[in-house]
């Protein structure tokens, strides 16, 4: 018999905190691609206090764990991506 005190640790979202809203806020590629560009230099040249900072706010903008912030903020680039590709005629 379960007792209802507390929800379950894999029904907490981790974003359900982020911003305060509850909610993870969406932006668009572009965006996010330029924002990655102008944090990368920020994120290179920092120590590692300042890496932590950069990384909180990072991931309150874009809603992402922080692991996979550092891996985007680690390599420097973003995905080259291509046109939307065409459909197909039947």
């Amino acid at each position: 018999m379960l007792i209802d005190t507390e929800p379950l640790p894999h029904l907490k979202c981790c974003r359900e905190s982020v911003g305060g809203e509850g909610v993870m806020r969406r932006i668009s590629m572009t965006t996010r691609d330029e924002l990655i560009a102008a944090t990368v230099a920020r994120y290179a040249l920092a120590d590692r206090t300042q890496r932590s900072r950069i990384l909180d706010e990072f991931t309150a903008v874009t809603g992402f764990h922080r692991k996979h912030a550092s891996r985007l903020l680690r390599s420097g680039k973003a995905a080259n991506r291509s046109a939307p590709r065409l459909s197909r005629r039947i």
